[in-house]
């Protein structure tokens, strides 16, 4: 088997196969990441890389330390164990993802293999090398043992090795790419965890964003959730359902996607000519199926769609890059019908809590699992895609004496 080892240099699988495990929340481990947080503040190469300071925040020692009370809390009085080695295979089009994943399992006690892509983005780049230095580190040494960051290309060989020793398989990815790896066999004993493609969206009530004050807040938020990774995340959205009467809804469109082209246009000037390319062929694509509105900006850093039936909504064919659809409802119930198993989050706006909970008790949705505000949409937690990783990452003993 030929795979680049990019942290720890050094170690290979078959050291990992006799490690020992620790018990969740290893005084050691909450150490390690915590440092890893501190490195990445503290080195400005990750400045121009808001995702990484994002990630940084979320694993310093005070959020961890919440961490395991959630855990504790939940625990109760049960034996948890970890299960043994994770084999984490992460997505391309996220950098960060596969560090939460990783880090979350490493938590709770157990060995980690992190399967990366070919094509590794430079701020991961940046990331290895940090990881790399802590492991070097003489209080860290047996964590050196606990962790192994591989790079390979599509690999049936390489995959099956790895699966066949792993407890755990957690696969992120596109539906195909998904299909081919749950072909390759895994231990009798083993367990999976899939995190497919998914289709995200936001839910803004017309009137109360007409009214509120503080509309650039909203509009920053919004643009962190689209733009950060130019709605390639699964949690970004990629459709916008107003919610009011039609007067509401066109005044609030109006002034919400001026702001919003004014901010990409600030904030986010590198658009490249492929992703204008891109939004062209999707909205062409979807003109062939059905009748469509389209509103492009004066810059064309954003393209919507209008869709007047949400039954027609084809969702495969969105391609990022400030390309948005938008329906108009009046009531919550309306958008039903276009929801499958493939949505995953709703980040809304001016929508209370108890309406979001009768929506769903009243309504039972195919999909939908996880419901935010607006600027909320990528922040990762230990429940994701109606996993609990915590849950996932562990095995409970039981005595019954």
């Amino acid at each position: 088997m030929k795979y680049n080892v990019l942290a720890p240099r050094g170690l290979n699988n078959k050291t990992l196969l006799n490690s020992p495990i620790f018990l969740p929340f290893d005084k050691n481990v909450i150490d390690f990441i915590n440092t890893l947080s501190e490195n990445i503040l503290s080195n400005k190469d990750f400045r121009e890389f808001p995702e990484m300071i994002a990630l940084a925040f979320w694993i310093r020692r005070t959020n961890i330390e919440k961490q395991k009370k959630i855990f504790e809390k939940n625990r109760g009085n049960r034996l948890l164990f970890p299960r043994g080695i994770v084999f984490h295979i992460a997505p391309s089009n996220v950098d960060t993802i596969f560090v939460y994943s990783w880090l979350l399992s490493m938590l709770v006690g157990n060995i980690n293999v992190v399967r990366l892509s070919s094509n590794i983005s430079p701020q991961t780049n940046l990331l290895i090398g940090v990881v790399n230095s802590i492991l070097n580190e003489v209080k860290f040494e047996k964590i050196k043992e606990q962790v192994l960051l591989v790079q390979y290309s599509h690999d049936d060989q390489i995959t099956r090795e790895f699966s066949s020793n792993c407890d755990v398989r957690v696969i992120w990815g596109g539906d195909q790419t998904i299909c081919k790896i749950r072909a390759i066999p895994l231990n009798p004993h083993s367990t999976e965890i899939i995190f497919s493609d998914k289709f995200s969206l936001a839910m803004i009530d017309a009137n109360r964003f007409l009214n509120y004050p503080h509309k650039d807040d909203l509009i920053q938020n919004f643009y962190n959730d689209s733009f950060l990774f130019m709605q390639m995340a699964c949690s970004s959205p990629r459709l916008v359902v107003w919610v009011g009467n039609n007067r509401e809804i066109n005044s609030a469109k109006e002034i919400f996607w001026k702001l919003l082209d004014e901010k990409v246009k600030k904030d986010h000037p590198e658009f490249y000519a492929s992703n204008a390319i891109d939004k062209l062929v999707s909205t062409y694509a979807l003109s062939i199926e059905q009748q469509i509105k389209v509103e492009l900006s004066e810059t064309n850093y954003i393209n919507r769609i209008f869709i007047d039936n949400p039954k027609v909504l084809n969702i495969e064919l969105h391609c990022g890059a400030g390309l948005f659809y938008e329906i108009h409802v009046k009531k919550l119930e309306s958008i039903i019908p276009l929801i499958t198993k493939k949505y995953q989050t709703i980040s809304v706006f001016g929508i209370n809590e108890n309406k979001i909970k009768s929506f769903l008790v009243n309504n039972i949705p195919n999909g939908i699992d996880r419901i935010v505000p607006i600027g909320k949409a990528l922040e990762f937690s230990h429940i994701w895609d109606g996993y609990d990783l915590f849950h996932e990452y562990t095995r409970e003993v039981t005595i019954q004496i």
